[in-house]
């Protein structure tokens, strides 16, 4: 009869330590991409935010909806728009009782505001030549019964002497430099660009 060896089997110390540094390696990696991954996704959800808005005010405009902010008779002329804001991260849904296609005091149905440090941090317009151009504001409206856009925009901070534009780019952007393009054109379309 032979006796029982007094062999024990288990991890040594190299083994321990190699095998909990590839676990904090890869937990750090994936921490690490997750917020980068979590900031993607925040600013695609935006972009999609804002052309949804821009949407509903097409809609608003198509759908003869009753003015919110002046109830006379004549309120289902009224065009709908968003107001937008270079450095901005609010976004104003309008119902424009003047009828001048731009955002004036009073006008304003509901405030949308953008979270988690995100800005629109651009706006470029092309107003009847090739080339965007650097804007401080633009306002995207709708009027009844044309489902073209009618795009006005600024260079002036008090928003003066709107010029008429073909199509206007609004940047949407992430504290981590991750950047979306909300394109919007004169014939009513409406796209997400990286």
């Amino acid at each position: 009869m032979s006796s029982p060896s007094n062999t024990q089997s288990g991890f040594t110390l190299i083994e321990l330590i190699v095998s909990v540094s590839i676990f904090v390696f890869m937990t750090a990696f994936l921490v690490g991409k997750f917020g980068k991954f979590n900031q993607s996704v925040l600013v695609t959800n935006t972009a999609y935010d804002v052309a949804l808005t821009i949407r509903n005010a097409q809609s608003y405009a198509m759908n003869v909806r009753q003015s919110t902010v002046d109830v006379s008779a004549t309120s289902f002329q009224h065009p709908y728009g968003v107001h937008f804001e270079t450095g901005s991260n609010n976004f104003y849904f309008f119902s424009d009782a003047d009828n001048n296609f731009v955002r004036s005091t009073g006008e304003t149905i509901t405030t949308s505001t953008i979270k988690k440090g995100l800005v629109i941090s651009s706006i470029e317009a092309q107003c009847g030549n090739a080339t965007y151009l650097s804007k401080t504001s633009a306002d995207v409206s709708f009027r009844r019964p044309d489902p073209d856009a009618i795009l006005r925009t600024t260079t002036t901070p008090d928003f003066s002497n709107p010029t008429s534009c073909e199509a206007v780019k609004l940047t949407v952007h992430a504290p981590d430099g991750s950047n979306k393009i909300v394109l919007i054109r004169s014939t009513g379309q409406i796209a997400i660009e990286d």
